[in-house]
């Protein structure tokens, strides 16, 4: 894993490791899932025009 992510190239990265899960992460570990997506990949879309600061 450590070495394919060495050779995407984008504006940033990061890995997010599901111990409990196998390929259905977002329904075996849906609490982790969403907070991941809030905290790792939201920034990036706000940043990016794509999406609004949610009403906390």
């Amino acid at each position: 894993m450590a070495r394919w992510l060495e050779t995407v190239t984008a504006p940033a990265t990061h890995v997010v490791w599901f111990e409990n899960s196998a390929h259905l992460c977002m329904f075996e570990e849906p609490g982790k899932f969403l907070v991941s997506l809030v905290t790792h990949a939201l920034p990036h879309a706000v940043a990016a025009g794509e999406s609004k600061t949610p009403a906390m």
